[in-house]
């Protein structure tokens, strides 16, 4: 029940013009990150955990999601909706992402979507 609720929350943020403009992703959320360090290493084929992030959308294995809406945005946090294609199937999503731990960590809280609610936690690939 949750899901529809959100969704229909960020829908009325929206509409109100309390975001205004064309979405985009805080600069402190762009770059690579990976679930384990292995992601992060480059040319590798099997980086299933990585996530790029850039200033419009989010970048997957097999997947790319497009920022489409957004209810929340700081220098560091963004929760919106989010258009998603890969694999010849299109799918959208509520997620919040947001920074921590000094820019070194990257939370992703997927809020809708056909799966359950989920958190997953990224590091910053190239920083040490």
């Amino acid at each position: 029940m949750r899901g529809p609720i959100l969704f229909l929350t960020l829908l009325a943020v929206s509409s109100c013009g309390m975001l205004s403009g064309k979405p985009s992703i805080p600069e402190a959320l762009q770059g690579r990150w990976g679930i384990n360090e292995a992601d992060c290493e480059p040319g590798r084929s099997d980086a299933k955990g990585l996530m790029e992030v850039g200033e419009e959308a989010l970048t997957f294995y097999e997947s790319r999601a497009v920022l489409s809406e957004a209810a929340l945005r700081s220098d560091s946090m963004i929760e919106g909706a989010f258009a998603f294609t890969g694999e010849g199937m299109s799918w959208s999503k509520v997620m919040r992402l947001r920074v921590s731990d000094g820019g070194n960590r990257l939370i992703r809280d997927d809020m809708t979507g056909d799966e359950a609610p989920m958190t997953l936690i990224y590091g910053r690939c190239g920083r040490t």
